[in-house]
């Protein structure tokens, strides 16, 4: 920035933005940022900053009424610790309290390529010895990618957990498509929020010119997209400036000049003359670019803020819902679908899921009532050869004289007394025990009146011996 700077356009992170915005504000140069989504960096703090993407704001009210649409009253927030996931959980923690919910337990990754796997592993820990099963995911790739291997290897990507992830996953899915088949695996049902940019001739015909100059090995993101906008957006800005007899000038800043013999040179940098001029005529752009109308409304936000809800299932990604600051939530029956198969064990379904996993059913009993079906058959069959053979026995033989009347009816006599012979022992068999059981029981009584005195002894005996056992 030592030479003539009129319009700066970045930087891609939102920590970084805020640095230069300072710095911005100081030579009165307009900052273009089509990646920093913190919602911190406000005109009111930063005039010369314009987010030519969306904010984060708007992000995550579209996770607030996913969590809400559900039903959800609370969820894990896992984010990036500086100012681009601190910022964004704040915003996120403001728009659940507005539908009733809240972010029961925050925990934070430190920025950096220093995190391991343990780390990460100790924090997913923490996170599964807490009730609430939905997980919003607000980090960057490096960190992302790691939270869901070592989330799969703790079991936390199957049934009963929800996972939402920010536009960060979706981003990399439409760069790095496709992505390698491990790492597919290991993010199987999270919810994905990616920058809706409606499709037009415009647009296909962009990505395909992309295609053909990279070979496909490269695709496109809409970060990507919102950078070919913002340079277009300059260009018409500038030109405006010039049909206003704008002129580039500069002159030297004495707060910058009194700081000599610094590394960083500020005393080299001139404030950009007609700066305001120019923010003025960013500021009231009105054109289509590739991500759809190029407009700002009165807090310096792109008009129309729109996210699609995508699902990542099988190999790839699918859109499921979509959602707008205008329109909220809507979606086509997909949504619903993915809750029942990936999201319908919720906290407080776990207890009972579990309580009836081990619970018998009736038809766990099968093979019992089976077996207990063929003993009484066999019971019954081998009852009725038993009657059958004593019944030839006790048949008297048929004369010839006789008529075949007169026979059957004796046969069925026999037969029934049979029966009756065998239910009448059944019955004296038991009525015997019962009066031996009771003669029995008399007799004791009667020996106990005719001799108490022996009765005592043996228990004065008793009493005496078990004494001399125990001194």
């Amino acid at each position: 920035m030592e030479t003539d700077t009129i319009a700066i356009i970045g930087p891609q992170s939102s920590v970084v933005a805020h640095i230069i915005s300072h710095v911005a504000n100081e030579l009165q140069v307009p900052l273009l940022s089509f990646a920093a989504t913190d919602p911190t960096l406000s005109n009111l703090q930063f005039p010369f900053f314009v987010r030519t993407t969306q904010s984060d704001l708007f992000q995550m009210r579209a996770i607030a009424e996913i969590v809400d649409h559900y039903g959800w009253k609370a969820v894990v927030a896992i984010f990036l610790d500086d100012d681009y996931g601190r910022n964004g959980v704040s915003a996120l923690d403001a728009a659940l309290a507005e539908r009733r919910c809240r972010i029961s337990y925050k925990l934070g990754i430190p920025p950096g390529p220093g995190v391991n796997q343990t780390d990460i592993m100790d924090l997913l820990v923490k996170v599964a010895l807490l009730e609430t099963r939905v997980i919003v995911l607000h980090v960057n790739p490096d960190s992302g990618f790691k939270v869901f291997s070592v989330a799969r290897y703790l079991g936390m990507m199957g049934n009963g957990y929800v996972w939402i992830a920010t536009d960060w996953l979706s981003s990399v899915i439409d760069t790095s498509s496709p992505l390698p088949p491990e790492t597919v695996d290991s993010m199987q049902g999270v919810l994905v929020l990616r920058q809706h940019t409606p499709d037009s001739d415009r647009k296909r015909a962009f990505l395909s010119r992309w295609n053909k100059l990279t070979g496909g090995s490269v695709g496109l993101n809409s970060y990507g997209l919102y950078a070919y906008d913002s340079v277009w957006l300059v260009a018409h800005a500038i030109d405006a400036f010039f049909n206003q007899g704008g002129v580039i000038s500069f002159s030297n800043d004495s707060k910058l000049r009194s700081i000599e013999g610094s590394h960083l040179k500020l005393e080299a940098m001139s404030i950009f003359d007609g700066g305001r001029l120019l923010l003025k005529n960013i500021l009231q752009s009105n054109y289509v670019g590739l991500t759809g109308p190029i407009k700002f409304n009165s807090d310096r936000s792109l008009i129309s803020p729109a996210y699609d809800v995508i699902n990542v299932i099988g190999t790839g990604v699918r859109q499921i819902g979509y959602w707008s600051n205008y329109s909220a939530l809507s979606e086509n029956g997909d949504l619903q679908r993915i809750h029942d198969k990936w999201l319908m064990r919720t906290t407080c379904s776990l207890e009972s899921a579990e309580i009836d996993s081990d619970r018998l059913h009736l038809k766990s009993f099968w093979g019992l009532f089976l077996i207990c079906g063929i003993a009484c058959f066999v019971a019954l069959f081998i009852y009725f050869l038993q009657i059958m053979r004593r019944f030839r026995r006790a048949a008297p033989p048929d004369s010839v004289s006789s008529d075949q009347g007169s026979s059957r009816s004796r046969r069925i006599q026999t037969l029934l007394s049979l029966m009756d012979e065998k239910e009448d022992h059944s019955k004296s068999t038991s009525k015997r025990r019962k009066v031996e059981g009771s003669s029995s029981h008399n007799g004791k009584e009667d020996e106990l009146e005719r001799n108490p005195k022996k009765i005592q002894t043996h228990i004065s005996i008793d009493e005496n011996i078990s004494f001399h056992q125990l001194t």
